[in-house]
């Protein structure tokens, strides 16, 4: 089990963080993974999305699509909650609100603080959650300002307590949960790794493509190896590997220098993002007449190819990690 312990006020004197690393502390000794999300690092916009999250992905934000592919990835969630004016903070309700689907089927539980032991902010909270189809948990831990000291959580040995029997409960749940966050196509243990962001997936293919169809144009290797990674594997027509970027280069160059491939058109056939920063890509070369129409496979002196690209994104630019180019043959 994956569990996300959400820390939901973005105040600058805020306590939230220091409880969320008290609950990270006493959560981790059991058999499940734990996080710390930090709705303060995560910085999301005002929901600004023309469609209402109940229609699911594609998102036209970028900060939306980020945010998805985080709460997807987690089997159920820790809210730190600070009561704010007898609710929760406008961050969370915010964060929440972004998504729908990424929440379904899904377990939580709840550390409450402030005024009354947040204890407020959790009820309205859970009504929230039940409308994302998020199961909430019946033990919840509350801390008063007398839970703290500099700052720090100094809850005693009744809080902690009542921590580990709140965690386990949510840990069971997850686990009960988890048969409804499977597929039911009898292919139950065979992850979906693509995402619905294709348009992401196709600009950082075609990002890629224009580079090498503009290398090949010029004959230039430079330009074409632009984007191509210092450890790029690369798996060429003849069933070599070359292993790095040095190597690589220097055949690209030679091959461009000599004409080889001659007059050719890059397009994408298909891009999937299959995770944050990485997509692949099936791209084919069509070799060129004079007059710049695609030659069949059959004719002489054509040489066309499928290739299958792995695209890495570094830094906010897409670097290619590893590709295969298989020659385009009559049958």
């Amino acid at each position: 089990m994956k569990i996300a312990i959400v820390v939901s006020s973005t105040r600058p004197t805020r306590k939230g963080r220091h409880v969320g690393e008290w609950v990270l502390e006493n959560a981790s000794s059991r058999d499940a993974s734990f996080a710390l999300v930090d709705l303060a690092e995560i910085n999301l916009p005002l929901l600004s999305e023309p469609k209402p999250a109940v229609f699911g992905p594609p998102y036209e934000q970028e900060t939306t699509r980020a945010w998805s592919e985080a709460v997807a990835g987690y089997d159920g969630f820790i809210f730190v909650v600070p009561e704010y004016n007898h609710s929760i903070p406008a961050p969370l309700k915010n964060a929440l609100d972004h998504l729908y689907v990424e929440w379904q089927d899904k377990a939580a539980a709840f550390v409450s603080y402030g005024v009354d032991n947040g204890v407020r902010a959790v009820e309205h909270l859970r009504g929230i959650l039940s409308e994302l189809g998020i199961a909430h948990v019946g033990p919840s831990v509350g801390l008063s300002l007398s839970d703290f000291a500099d700052g720090v959580v100094s809850a005693n040995d009744r809080k902690a307590a009542a921590l580990d029997t709140m965690v386990d409960k949510l840990v069971a749940w997850c686990g009960a949960l988890a048969t409804l966050r499977v597929s039911s196509d009898g292919n139950q243990d065979r992850p979906r790794l693509g995402s619905d962001h294709l348009d992401r997936a196709k600009a950082a293919a075609e990002s890629l493509i224009a580079e090498l169809q503009e290398g090949i144009d010029q004959g230039n290797a430079e330009v074409y190896n632009r984007h191509f990674a210092l450890d790029v594997m690369w798996g060429n027509p003849n069933g070599g590997t070359l292993l790095g970027y040095e190597e690589l280069h220097a055949i690209h160059g030679q091959l461009l220098s000599d004409n080889v491939a001659g007059p050719s058109r890059y397009e994408i056939v298909a891009a999937r993002k299959v995770a944050a920063d990485v997509v692949v890509a099936h791209v084919r070369r069509a070799a060129l007449d004079a007059s710049g129409v695609a030659l069949d496979p059959a004719d002489a002196g054509a040489f066309s190819e499928m290739a299958l690209y792995v695209l890495v994104r570094r830094s906010g630019q897409w670097w290619l990690a590893a590709g295969q180019n298989t020659p385009i043959a009559p049958m």
